[in-house]
Order: C-alpha cells, then sequence, then structure tokens
C-alpha cells in the first residue's frame, strides 16, 4: 500500500492505481487515482506531474506512527 500526503494541506490519501487518460483532448496522458485513507467512498483522478509536485510518499516510520 502506497500512502501520500498533500504537501500543502497534510491530508492522507491512498493510491489507488495508475491510469491513461483516453478522452480525445488527453489521449495518452497519466494519470493517478487515490482516496482519503479514512475513506475509500470518494475517490480522485489527477495527472501524474501534478501529483508527483503536490504530494509526498510516506516513509515506514510515519506510516507506523499513523497505524498504516
Amino acid at each position: 500500500m502506497l500512502i501520500f500526503k498533500h504537501r500543502k494541506t497534510g491530508t492522507i490519501y491512498r493510491l489507488l492505481a495508475h491510469g491513461i487518460d483516453e478522452t480525445s483532448v488527453r489521449a495518452g496522458l497519466g494519470v493517478v487515482v487515490y482516496c482519503p485513507l479514512d475513506t475509500e467512498h470518494t475517490v480522485y483522478v489527477r495527472e501524474e506531474r501534478e501529483f508527483e509536485m503536490m504530494f509526498e510518499m510516506l516513509g515506514p516510520e510515519e506510516m507506523d506512527r499513523l497505524g498504516v
């Protein structure tokens, strides 16, 4: 399980999948699918490059602190 923290808000999210946007305007664009750690009922999709800029992956120590 890969866990990320939003750099600005500090909110914790779980990475669900990587995907490819196939809409005609954005065909082939890499995207990331993720959700808040505390609920899987809200799912977000963000451009992969933007996700990498806005989120940081948590290491094992931080994940242990969160009980993940």
